[in-house]
């Protein structure tokens, strides 16, 4: 016997009535969404759509209506991972230690200032490969366990987590280089703190270890500076969620689908 679903015991029609709504309500935030994940409004109202298509031929697999935004969100990031498979030329090289240590800024309140600007953060969010948009976007954004983006894109735990620092160095990067600012790797002795920073964080660092990371903080005059820029790039991406107007395009796609599903005999 299959699994209920939520028409179950109701009229499939009533049911896609109701979905088409709360799918409409949903349309702005998914946009905003898809803008943030893509490296151009012609990309997100493309996912955009086909994400919508995508849930319209596997409604019946939604299993509670009240569910509906999350699922919509589910299926247009993996919407978004897919198109940035087909585009890629060869699978992503692995990440290494370079890539995700937290960077020196020369000038950090001229990074902290850009990054208060809108504009600024989803320009530098464009330079960034498809998997790292990807990671800081849902994580920092959106609020997504590293765990899920790691289902998303298909690596471990570790790899998705190494993914998720190495976005976040690389969008102070390219902040900093619009702001003609030097971003340079940290000097030997403030590697090894900032290679531990996110366990540091977390809570998560051996009490020892713990330790040692805060004594060079007390002691550095670069590592406070840096490990606040990251803090601000996370809480920047966190304040762009929001909703924007829906292109006519891409509602007038949604009606399409529903319409058809109810006037079919």
């Amino acid at each position: 016997m299959s699994p209920r679903d939520w028409t179950s015991d109701r009229d499939d029609r009533a049911a896609d009535r109701e979905l088409r709504a709360r799918i409409e309500r949903e349309l702005p935030s998914l946009v905003a969404l898809a803008r943030r994940l893509t490296r151009s409004e012609h990309d997100a109202y493309d996912v955009v759509q086909d994400a919508l298509e995508r849930a319209w031929r596997g409604r019946r697999a939604l299993r509670e209506g009240a569910a509906a935004g999350g699922w919509l969100r589910v299926i247009l990031a993996r919407s978004v991972v897919d198109a940035h498979r087909r585009e890629a030329a060869r699978a992503p090289r692995d990440v290494d230690l370079a890539d995700v240590l937290i960077a020196d800024v020369e000038d950090p309140a001229a990074v902290l200032e850009a990054l208060e600007d809108d504009l600024a953060v989803r320009a530098a969010l464009r330079e960034l490969s498809g998997a790292d948009r990807v990671a800081v976007v849902l994580h920092d954004a959106e609020g997504w366990p590293v765990a899920e983006i790691a289902v998303l894109l298909g690596v471990g735990s570790e790899a998705a987590h190494k993914r998720l620092q190495r976005a976040r160095v690389r969008l102070i990067a390219v902040v900093g280089v619009a702001r003609a600012v030097a971003v340079t790797e940290p000097a030997p002795g403030c590697r090894d703190a900032r290679a531990h920073a996110r366990e540091f964080v977390d809570g998560t660092l051996p009490e020892a270890a713990a330790a040692a990371v805060q004594d060079h903080l007390d002691s550095c005059a670069r590592c406070p500076a840096a490990l606040q820029v990251v803090a601000t790039v996370v809480g920047a991406l966190r304040a762009q969620r929001g909703q924007i107007a829906v292109p006519e395009s891409v509602r007038a796609r949604m009606v399409q689908l529903v319409h058809a599903a109810d006037e079919a005999p």
